[in-house]
Order: structure tokens, then sequence, then C-alpha cells
């Protein structure tokens, strides 16, 4: 079933072009920012766009203006992920995955982090997500303060109704869609 779901997902994903892609994508991040509204500011992590997910690196002035300061994932090697500081405007480089990521920036603990911004092929209304399957994520989320808050950012169509979750698989807080805020948990609910 996960199979099917991620390759579901990234169909869905790689579907979306041009002008709907583009629309779909602005009220995506509307509806992100809406959701920031009223939170404290503090350490923001987002990601670059690969595999046809929602490009959210346009916000990165907007944020950086409403005080946020921001990180990017970057793969250490086959099983870590961690964080590096970014300012809108950073030279980014593909990893050998394709992944856009900061050059030369320094380290961010997941411990600093007080939002993460998670890709996913799919995700539930309980927040249950599926990633591309390596577990990059999970480990990473793992190290975050129990305040932090996790938001998956898909398109509404990746909603779906259930998502196969394993002991690994670490909850999102919150669920932000092009059509809305599907899920708003309170910070850690996705955690142990």
């Amino acid at each position: 079933m996960r199979a099917t779901l991620r390759r579901a997902g990234r169909d869905v994903r790689r579907g979306l072009t041009g002008s709907s892609r583009r629309r779909a994508e602005e009220r995506l991040r509307h509806h992100l920012l809406t959701f920031l509204d009223g939170r404290p500011v503090g350490v923001l992590a987002l990601t670059a766009a690969v595999d046809g997910e929602p490009d959210l690196i346009p916000l990165g002035e907007t944020l950086r203006g409403r005080g946020w300061q921001l990180a990017l994932p970057v793969v250490a090697d086959d099983t870590r992920m961690w964080f590096a500081r970014w300012e809108p405007g950073t030279t980014l480089a593909e990893d050998r995955y394709g992944i856009p990521t900061p050059v030369g920036a320094a380290r961010v603990a997941e411990s600093r982090l007080d939002v993460v911004l998670v890709p996913c092929v799919a995700v539930d209304r309980s927040g249950n997500r599926l990633g591309f399957g390596a577990g990059f994520y999970d480990r990473a989320l793992v190290g975050l303060r129990r305040e932090a808050l996790t938001v998956a950012t898909v398109f509404s169509e990746q909603v779906v109704e259930e998502v196969p979750a394993g002991d690994w698989d670490v909850r999102m807080d919150a669920v932000v869609t092009d059509a809305g805020i599907v899920r708003n948990g309170a910070a850690g609910s996705g955690r142990a």
C-alpha cells in the first residue's frame, strides 16, 4: 500500500504544471503564512522543491521580513540529514539526490528549530505522512524539542484517507495545502 501511495502522490505532484501549478503554489504559500501568523517567530526549516514538490523558496524574503531565521535540509550521507542556515539569495547547489542545498552554510541543531516544513508524497488528516522512503526526516525530527512544530506542506490532492504508519514514522502536527489548513494540531503532538 505504501508503494502505491508513494507512486500516486509523486504522480499528482508531477502532474501539476504551468499556471495550475503556480496558482496552487501561491495558494499554499498564502495558507502557510496565515498559519504562521501570530505564532512566535524563531528558526524555521523549509525545503527547496524537488520531484514536483511545492516551491516554498519564494517565501524566504517574506519570512525573513517577519523575523524568522531560516534553514534548509542537507543530506549528509545515506542515513543522516541535518539543517543548515539559509538566507534568500544564498547560493544553492544540488546534492547527489538533486536536492538544492546551501553551500558552506553553518549547521543549525535540530534542537534550535521551532517550525519544520516537511515535504511528503502523501499525508492523511491525522498527520501521518509518507515521504520518499529513506527515513531522513523521521530520523532528523526525533531531535526536535517537544515545543517545535512539524508541518506537512502538500498539494490538496496528496491528502489521502489513510497513510499506514510504522513505529518509526513521525506524525505531523499540522498539514497545510493549497486548499487551506487541513490539520492544526499542537506542537509536539506527533512525537512521543
